[in-house]
């Protein structure tokens, strides 16, 4: 089996990563490895801890988009299980007027992705609810990251939603039974499915020196998780339109298959990223990722 990187990640003959046991030991690691990153984990991040760099919570956030021949929408991404209590990848899409979501790596979702081309990678929601809005974490609101905290009405300006849902599930990702673990596994098998250039997008979408993103672009592909070729993928950054923002903010299968079918088809320059507006000024562009990986 092919391997790559500092890290020896396996990849497949297509070069996508291996959704393994033994990746995934390597994915807890490599998140967390400061030294790899320069010590720019990111804001509210901090070495020799069990959280990871800030990346991962835009990362796990966000999702694929498809389309079948009449134009409906399916969607890849991490969405929580509460009969399980647990985050697991899944492909929702409209079965008739019914909305399925079901296991990534299933029969049915193989089936139903056949019947769908891919349109391109969506930004994680960082206002309006959270995945699970049953969530009771312990602690302090004052001192300790808890997901019930972030939960808000789709209308409001606040930190929120899943990206702030996943800040709080990556402050652990060594603890085996945890979210955090739970939570990065799911993000494996979504890469697999996805490809690295899913990774490199969503990275590549928070410019901003505070944030270290781009420390932790380059780190990516030097441990292998993603080759450089995903890094310099000249993707084109596009506006969510309002509407479908506010569908996003619902976090909820059903709803976000309406905001999807609400975004543009492809233009002749292929995938897209769709971004919410308020920061699609922030995606990185291609020349100064090309300076960025010069040295690699």
């Amino acid at each position: 089996m092919p391997k790559r990187g500092l890290y020896q990640f396996e990849t497949d003959v297509s070069g996508n990563l291996v959704d393994s046991r033994t990746n995934f030991g390597k994915s807890q690691r490599m998140f967390v490895d400061w030294n790899l990153v320069l010590t720019c984990g990111g804001p509210g991040t901090r070495s020799g801890g069990r959280g990871s760099w800030h990346v991962l919570c835009h990362l796990v956030a966000a999702a694929g988009l498809f389309r079948d021949e009449q134009g409906r929408p399916g969607w890849a991404g991490i969405t929580y299980d509460s009969a399980r209590k647990s985050y697991v990848p899944t492909f929702s899409h409209c079965d008739g007027p019914i909305v399925k979501t079901v296991a990534l790596k299933s029969t049915h979702a193989s089936e139903a992705m056949k019947r769908h081309s891919f349109v391109g990678y969506v930004e994680g929601a960082s206002r309006g609810h959270i995945l699970d809005r049953k969530a009771k974490d312990p602690g302090d609101p004052k001192k300790d990251d808890r997901r019930q905290d972030y939960d808000h009405p789709v209308y409001l300006a606040k930190k929120g939603g899943p990206v702030w849902e996943h800040w709080c599930t990556t402050r652990d990702i060594a603890t085996s039974d945890g979210h955090g673990a739970g939570v990065l596994r799911s993000y494996l098998t979504l890469v697999s499915v996805l490809g690295g250039r899913f990774s490199a997008t969503v990275t590549r979408g928070r410019i901003d020196h505070a944030y270290g993103h781009l420390l932790q672009l380059r780190a990516m592909a030097r441990a292998g998780w993603i080759t450089c070729g995903d890094a310099l993928w000249d993707v084109e950054a596009v506006p969510i339109p309002k509407e479908a923002e506010l569908l996003f903010h619902e976090a909820r299968p059903k709803d976000i298959l309406k905001g999807a079918a609400i975004l543009p088809p492809n233009t002749s320059r292929g995938a897209r990223y769709f971004m919410y507006s308020r920061k699609i000024a922030s995606f990185t562009p291609i020349h100064i990722v090309h300076e960025l990986f010069s040295s690699v």
